[in-house]
């Protein structure tokens, strides 16, 4: 019982709590500007960006409780006709969990503007009162404005299903995002997410490649206000992995990893 109540309680206190890379949570959550397999978790229309199919493998340990585990799945490949993705995920324990699995797909319609969608199953199961599973569907669109300044947006569940009661319902999620790369070693991002059921959360990414190899990597979040860093090493040609940290002021550490599998076709 203790463990229901602090994962529902974790869940209404923090929203989007499932569904984050080690790579997005370094960088405050942003997800409407990303260009590679992360797009499956925040706005799909950057998927069609992919050069190469891409797998990543991520878990997230919330504010240092070794039963609260978020585990995560994502893999895009591009195609001729456009990229499809797959995101699988997993949050909570055997108490109270919720799993999603999701399929993606985005095309270009001119060369610097794509659209995506993603149809999601979520299911959330809590053994002493059952569980319930909803289909929602998630649509994106991302464009290159200039160069340097790129624009996402992206809306999650546009009609509220069910989660596990006929009270409480799947959130409504919008988020609109601008990407600024002044240099090729230095991305910077500035997202607005607005969950219909809380205040607006303003996001703030930056990602710096110190040297070939090695990236370096901070965040923040207004509501609930957070920060993150980590860092991102390039083990060998297609290897990557991403080491994460973020810090709730009551809450405390949540620590995170990744590894990432980028299939250059070259």
């Amino acid at each position: 019982m203790r463990q229901i109540f602090l994962l529902l309680l974790l869940s209404f206190t923090l929203t989007n709590v499932i569904g984050q890379s080690a790579r997005m949570f370094s960088m405050g959550g942003v997800s409407t500007t990303l260009l590679n397999v992360d797009a499956v978790y925040g706005n799909q229309a950057g998927l069609a960006f992919l050069a190469d199919p891409n797998v990543s493998i991520n878990a997230i340990q919330r504010f240092g409780i070794s039963e609260i585990g978020n585990y995560s799945l994502a893999a895009a490949i591009p195609l001729k006709m456009g990229s499809f993705g797959l995101l699988i995920d997993y949050y909570g324990t055997q108490a109270y969990n919720e799993q999603k699995v999701g399929l993606s797909y985005a095309r270009k319609l001119l060369k610097n503007l794509s659209i995506g969608a993603q149809f999601n199953y979520q299911n959330t199961i809590i053994p002493v009162y059952g569980n319930q599973g909803n289909f929602s569907f998630d649509l994106g669109l991302y464009s290159k404005i200039l160069s340097k300044l790129s624009l996402g947006v992206h809306i999650s569940n546009p009609i509220r299903a069910d989660k596990v009661s006929e009270i409480e319902e799947l959130p409504t999620v919008f988020g609109m995002g601008l990407l600024y790369t002044p240099s090729e070693n230095l991305a910077l991002r500035l997202e607005i997410e607005k969950d219909l059921d809380y205040e607006a959360n303003v996001k703030l990414g930056i990602d710096y490649q110190l040297v070939d190899i090695l990236s370096l990597r901070i965040g923040a979040n207004s509501a609930p206000a957070t920060a993150s860093f980590g860092i991102g090493i390039q083990a060998i040609k297609n290897i990557y992995f991403d080491i994460a940290a973020n810090y709730h002021n009551l809450l405390g550490f949540s620590p995170a990893g990744g590894i990432r599998f980028d299939f250059n076709r070259k």
